[in-house]
């Protein structure tokens, strides 16, 4: 009976977990499920002769495709390739934030902030380098055509980046107020620095040759300069929403000690002893 009640409790902990991550992160799990289903549906009216894929593209004609041209692909592979990277992106970048908000009492407030940090991360980094590929292409005269769903995809890598950076100024923040309070701006102001500041180390530590690479270096058809302007446009918006964001809430490192109450184990046992005490 001890085995089957930390079965049932065990169960009921991952179903408290998936009813909080559907509540607070449903923006992230919908955009996950959404933007994949919008891409295939492109490629498939493409291949039926219903939809022109080139006309939801970004050319100097075109320039609704500086938002349309994510959904757009070049065929199968770079379809299947760049929906791949985007779900293991988002699911990396989902992770991230849930890890973050051991850090944080407040951790709905912290949601709200992962929320609009990803969002502003989605648009903007397919927004900006298409802008910027799209005024280019007009000044010069140029017929420019791109498509693909990697700008976002990189965005999203940013973001992740200096999510995962700023953890590490929550923690000395928590440390730090348990003496004094300190100010919202400054904390605004030290959380995003010393995200951006933490990212560009682990940046150098991997290599810069190395990073451009994996943005597509030495790839004809790749976007080199697009893949670095997301990852910086990610980068940055993350930091800066999540600094903002984190400076209203409170931090401690509590919870990391009390890892069962953050999972909500005694509640999940209770609710498990009332359904058996309920069964005839």
């Amino acid at each position: 009976m001890g085995v089957y009640l930390r079965l049932l409790v065990a169960c009921q902990v991952l179903v408290n977990l998936a009813g909080v991550v559907w509540e607070r992160y449903r923006v992230v799990l919908l955009a996950s499920v959404m933007l994949p289903l919008a891409a295939v549906a492109v490629d498939l009216l493409d291949r039926l002769g219903v939809l022109e894929g080139e006309a939801l593209a970004l050319t100097p004609s075109s320039p609704w495709g500086i938002i349309t041209s994510a959904v757009v692909h070049g065929g199968f592979y770079h379809l299947y390739g760049n929906l791949q990277s985007f779900s293991f992106a988002t699911m990396l970048v989902l992770a991230a934030f849930m890890l973050s908000t051991v850090l944080i009492d407040d951790s709905r407030s912290a949601a709200r902030t992962h929320v609009r940090a990803f969002t502003a991360a989605l648009v903007l980094s397919q927004a900006l380098p298409a802008l910027r590929l799209y005024v280019e292409a007009v000044a010069s005269g140029a017929h420019v055509v791109a498509y693909g769903l990697s700008q976002v995809v990189f965005g999203l890598m940013g973001l992740l980046a200096s999510t995962c950076a700023a953890l590490a100024p929550l923690a000395a923040l928590t440390a730090v107020e348990e003496r004094v309070e300190v100010p919202r701006l400054p904390r605004a102001v030290l959380i995003a620095s010393s995200s951006l500041l933490i990212s560009s180390l682990m940046l150098l530590a991997v290599g810069f040759q190395e990073f451009l690479e994996a943005l597509g270096m030495g790839m004809p058809t790749a976007n080199v300069r697009g893949h670095v302007e997301a990852f910086v446009v990610g980068l940055v918006v993350g930091a800066a929403a999540l600094g903002w964001g984190y400076s209203r809430a409170r931090l401690t490192l509590a919870k990391l000690r009390r890892l069962s109450s953050s999972l909500g184990v005694e509640e999940a046992r209770r609710r498990v002893i009332m359904k058996i005490s309920r069964m005839p």
